[in-house]
């Protein structure tokens, strides 16, 4: 399963001491708190990819 989502701020994002097992996002459109089972995420940093250095 993959999920996108615009609307989100993360909260908190945790584990069980040795692995990511979860992640807590609050929705922007109506406040509504989630929480989601993860394996893994991928973090975005910034909004321009910079991988040309000419």
């Amino acid at each position: 399963m993959s999920m996108l989502s615009l609307n989100a701020q993360t909260t908190e994002v945790y584990g069980d001491g040795t692995k990511l097992t979860g992640l807590k996002y609050k929705d922007r459109t109506n406040d509504s708190m989630h929480d989601i089972v993860l394996a893994g995420i991928f973090v975005q940093i910034g909004l321009l990819a910079k991988t040309h250095n000419g």
